[in-house]
């Protein structure tokens, strides 16, 4: 029988898991960021903002600021788009969502896999 910190622990390497298979790097703030948003979305019910819904809950979990964990997660994006891994999400997701020449932006990031993860875990 699986607890809820078991389930938890599978949740977080899961998206850790997700985040690295698409090329973003693990020594990035943005990482940890990102992995923490997309499990907060997961969870969340109705209409949100980013800027005033998300990025306050993680930058308190953090001890930093908002725009620091707006800027910390694009800069993770960025990064992994500019190894080439549109392929590896396109391929992930089933479809073509995004081709090298268009990255997404944080929220279209974050709620794809949020979603993807929600759908996986049945929440």
């Amino acid at each position: 029988m699986n607890t809820p910190k078991k389930d938890a622990l599978k949740l977080e390497q899961r998206v850790s898991d997700l985040l690295l298979m698409l090329g973003c790097d693990a020594s990035l703030n943005g990482f940890e960021y990102a992995r923490s948003a997309i499990i907060y979305l997961a969870f969340k019910q109705g209409p949100f903002s980013m800027m005033y819904d998300v990025y306050p809950v993680i930058a308190e979990l953090y001890d930093t600021e908002v725009s620091r964990v707006e800027r910390n997660i694009r800069h993770m994006i960025e990064m992994a788009w500019r190894k080439g891994r549109a392929n590896d999400m396109n391929k992930y997701f089933g479809f073509k969502i995004y081709n090298k020449n268009t990255k997404p932006n944080n929220k279209s990031f974050l709620l794809l896999l949020a979603d993807r993860v929600t759908l996986e875990f049945s929440f």
